[in-house]
């Protein structure tokens, strides 16, 4: 929902349908961020180095911030506002994608 809603909101015309896509896109990016960070990450990981594991992958996920505004800044300066969205639809896709198909299953696995 979050890259379907992401290319919509870049397709906007009118100012009311902006509001709308764009109150339902950041809440399916807090939904798709709390998801993954709170539930499925530290399910990778054994019971005693859990918290360790997951403070190394946020901190490592965070770096990202440094760079997404560059990027953001680089596609305003060239008037490429609607590129913003389809380059974070873009991403969540890559994200789903690789965790489907690489991301292990978590589910029916003993604690270590």
């Amino acid at each position: 929902m979050t890259a379907i809603l992401g290319i919509a909101y870049a397709k906007q015309a009118t100012t009311i349908s902006a509001i709308i896509l764009g109150f339902f896109l950041v809440l399916f990016l807090y939904i798709l961020t709390a998801a993954v960070t709170a539930v499925y990450v530290p399910e990778l990981f054994p019971t005693r180095i859990r918290f360790r594991c997951v403070g190394i992958v946020n901190a490592a996920a965070k770096s990202g911030n440094v760079f997404m505004p560059l990027f953001i800044a680089f596609l305003l300066a060239e008037k490429q506002e609607g590129l913003i969205y389809v380059s974070i639809s873009g991403l969540a896709i890559a994200a789903m994608v690789i965790v489907i198909f690489f991301g292990p299953e978590t589910s029916h696995r003993k604690l270590r």
